[in-house]
């Protein structure tokens, strides 16, 4: 578990190597092939598209939780919270065209968040 701990919170020269390594072992142990092709390959996709979904979103909920406690959205810019929404947007759209459930949730679920700290920024706490 501690190389684990390592791999994901250690970033060094080296860091790829090793995430490449563990990769490399998950695959020698699993019972379907992790990197391949056909339908196993697929669902390897799947797992890691969900996963980083859920990372990737799930990081914004402290910034809007404290942009909604302190009612100040004063660091962001108008143009960030634009160019950011529209790019979730677009994602989102690249996903249904894709039926690629992690991209639509994902994106949909950060846009959401994303509008709340436009909401508090447009109340006023700019």
């Amino acid at each position: 578990m501690e190389v684990i701990t390592q791999l994901l919170f250690d970033v060094g020269p080296y860091h790829w190597l090793a995430l490449a390594a563990l990769l490399i072992a998950i695959e020698m142990i699993m019972p379907t092939p992790l990197i391949g092709k056909g339908k196993h390959m697929a669902e390897w996709m799947d797992i890691i598209g969900g996963v980083a979904a859920v990372l990737t979103t799930s990081s914004f909920l402290p910034q809007v939780a404290r942009t909604w406690q302190t009612r100040s959205a004063a660091d962001f810019s108008w143009i960030w919270i634009g160019f950011f929404s529209v790019g979730l947007f677009l994602w989102m759209i690249y996903g249904i065209a894709a039926n690629a459930l992690p991209l639509i949730a994902a994106n949909g679920i950060t846009l959401a968040l994303v509008l709340i700290i436009a909401f508090v920024k447009a109340r006023g706490g700019a």
